[in-house]
């Protein structure tokens, strides 16, 4: 299940108003959404969530973790193949995963 919601997704990708591409997006949330759970190592959830009991390690979403997954699907959405051939490409000091740090649970200590 998606935590961001189509529209916003669109929005942030400066997207047509069309439908054209909503399968992919859609899977590219998805994706972005999986990799933010990967990588705290804990289940997002939806806000105004109350956390499940058997889920104690869970996190309700904060806007922090949104715009990280915005981030991603943005990159997954610009770059469609495995390679960039003729680009100069810089990640943003700002990027996702200095978005999702601080949530992080698994990080070892």
């Amino acid at each position: 299940m998606n935590l961001i919601d189509l529209a916003l997704a669109k929005q942030h990708l400066r997207a047509d108003g069309s439908d054209a591409e909503d399968e992919i997006i859609g899977v590219y949330l998805a994706a972005a959404q999986d990799a933010a759970e990967q990588f705290l190592g804990r289940k997002l959830y939806p806000e105004g969530t109350t956390l499940p009991a058997e889920d104690p390690n869970g996190l309700v979403m904060p806007a922090s973790v949104k715009a990280a997954i915005l981030l991603t699907l943005g990159h997954l959405y610009e770059n469609r193949e495995a390679v960039s051939v003729g680009n100069i490409v810089t990640e943003m000091p700002m990027g996702a995963e200095r978005l999702l740090w601080p949530y992080r649970t698994d990080i070892g200590l």
